[in-house]
């Protein structure tokens, strides 16, 4: 029932441990801070705002996490995935973008039971990142379900919901209308219906 809103441009960063744990019937939500839907009008604009895909960063997962004890379990987590780093604040590259509101840079967290909607991208791994995905409902992402930007690994993104019966739209599987995924992202089996509500 805990609800997290974050401002634009703005990213938590996992250098030990974070779990998010709430329940199918009382999730977590973590959401743009001109989300009125949860929380009221916490950023006191009345109607003047609205919240939209990229609104805020993203949960960035490095390599310096606790991969066993990172758990992102039955938590809502929307309108993110995107950070541009102006300032040096987080990363070294100055004026760089960085996409997915799941983002696993060399760490392999369990990331299950979840909804990953309404983002710019929606998870994305880079160095080697192996996270359990599965059990999730990742769709109405703008560009991708998944992105894998490392060629030299496959990320299993086994039995989770992309959208659509018909899986999502890899080159692999043309018919596919659900959320896109990248190469190197396995998606198969799918799930025909979303497993959380």
């Amino acid at each position: 029932g805990v609800i997290i809103k974050v401002s634009s441009n703005k990213l938590i960063g996992v250098n030990g441990v974070l779990t998010t744990t709430g329940s199918p019937s009382n999730p977590v939500y973590i959401t743009s801070l001109k989300d009125d839907t949860l929380g009221g009008d916490t950023n006191g604009d009345g109607v003047a705002s609205s919240p939209q895909p990229g609104d805020w960063g993203h949960i960035n997962f490095r390599d310096s996490s606790t991969d066993a004890e990172n758990l992102i379990e039955n938590t809502v987590i929307q309108y993110g995935g995107y950070f541009n780093a102006y300032r040096y604040e987080y990363y070294d590259c100055y004026n760089c973008a960085y996409h997915g509101v799941l983002r696993f840079e060399g760490s392999s967290p369990t990331i299950r039971g979840n909804q990953v909607r309404y983002n710019n991208y929606g998870l994305f791994t880079t160095n080697g990142a192996l996270p359990l995905v599965t059990n999730n409902a990742i769709y109405k992402n703008e560009y991708y379900g998944f992105y894998n930007e490392d060629s030299g690994v496959v990320v299993k993104a086994e039995n989770n919901w992309w959208g659509a019966v018909s899986g999502p739209y890899h080159s692999s599987n043309p018919g596919g209308t659900g959320n896109q995924v990248s190469n190197n992202v396995d998606f198969k089996p799918w799930l025909s219906a979303s497993p959380v509500q």
